[in-house]
């Protein structure tokens, strides 16, 4: 069904296909109580929930939608980075807004709902962004067949 299709995508040419996603390769670095601990090579890190297949030392491809990351003080979030504003482009009823990352040299893409009484965001605003583990998902590399037990 699309929206499994959506929200699980088998590799990250689907995760493209089906709508924008931030696209990261990381390597698992440690195993946590409830899941792992993947970082990219410009230090971001991302929390993973729990999944069989994966080691320490793997090279992995993560896809975060640009819906599931918000803005606000993390409180509840898996996963929370201080950043800076690039970009906003209005998009009728949501805005698309670039942060760059300031613990990592990354970017990430985030879609905010335009509703009255939020407050409003700038180019250069520093805003913290966070998502919860759940919603970072490893995904293949396009053309790659695989074991995906731990999907």
């Amino acid at each position: 069904p699309p929206p499994l299709l959506y929200q699980e995508p088998a590799n990250d040419f689907v995760a493209e296909f089906l709508g924008e996603s931030n696209l990261f390769e990381a390597t698992i670095v440690a195993r946590h109580d409830e899941g792992w601990v993947a970082e990219t090579a410009r230090k971001l890190r991302l929390f993973l929930e729990s999944r069989e297949g994966l080691a320490v030392g793997q090279l992995v491809r993560i896809t975060l939608r640009p819906e599931n990351i918000v803005v606000g003080d993390g409180t509840g979030l898996s996963c929370t980075h201080a950043g800076v504003v690039e970009d906003r482009i209005y998009i009728g009823g949501s805005t698309k807004f670039s942060v760059r990352l300031t613990d990592c040299d990354e970017t990430l893409t985030f879609v905010r709902l335009n509703r009255t009484g939020l407050p409003e965001i700038r180019r250069g605003d520093r805003v913290t962004v966070g998502w919860h583990a759940g919603d970072a998902r490893v995904v293949l590399p396009a053309g790659v067949a695989g074991d995906r037990s731990w999907r």
